[in-house]
């Protein structure tokens, strides 16, 4: 499987896969913690569309895990980054981001679209959610428009109800 992930959902685009699992996961009132070094696209879909819906955002610098953990909130539903960050191409910790999520609670998403299931599979090394733009190198860069959200746990039957229904329950994941 695709990341060592338990399923997968393709989606029309990367920004697609983001946002059907950040609705999925994030309600209006909660918070996200996310890296500074993501792609533009990203970092405008967190910093000025959801909040526009209620999600706040505190981004922080992804070289320091104490960042993240300094950054979670009562009401954090999400720890977002990039393996390797767009544009400068930091190297997140993941296990260590992973360890200071988990510790909160919480599920530690990471865009892998730079590394590609073939250089890097996070889940393996702690991260809960993939997510891949297929545009870039999964598929050639630029041959294809696709996303992809790869899942380790049993959310992959809300984000299929979410994808299909375009819906959010805070019970799905009780």
């Amino acid at each position: 499987m695709l990341d060592n992930g338990i399923g997968a959902i393709a989606t029309a685009s990367g920004q697609a896969a983001m946002h059907l699992a950040i609705v999925t996961l994030v309600s209006a009132g909660e918070h996200i913690v996310a890296s500074r070094s993501i792609y533009g696209g990203s970092h405008n879909l967190l910093d000025y569309t959801l909040r526009r819906f209620g999600i706040d955002t505190t981004i922080v610098d992804p070289s320091d895990p104490q960042a993240f953990a300094d950054a979670i909130q009562d009401n954090t539903r999400l720890v977002f980054s990039e393996i390797l960050g767009n544009p400068g191409l930091e190297v997140l910790n993941v296990p260590e981001v992973a360890r200071v999520a988990h510790e909160a609670g919480l599920p530690l998403m990471v865009d892998a679209t730079f590394t590609t299931p073939y250089l890097c599979r996070p889940i393996d090394l702690g991260a809960d959610i993939v997510m891949h733009s297929a545009t870039k190198f999964l598929s050639g860069h630029g041959i294809v428009i696709g996303g992809l959200i790869v899942d380790e746990k049993r959310r992959l039957e809300a984000l299929r109800r979410n994808e299909i229904l375009d819906t959010n329950s805070e019970q799905d994941f009780d």
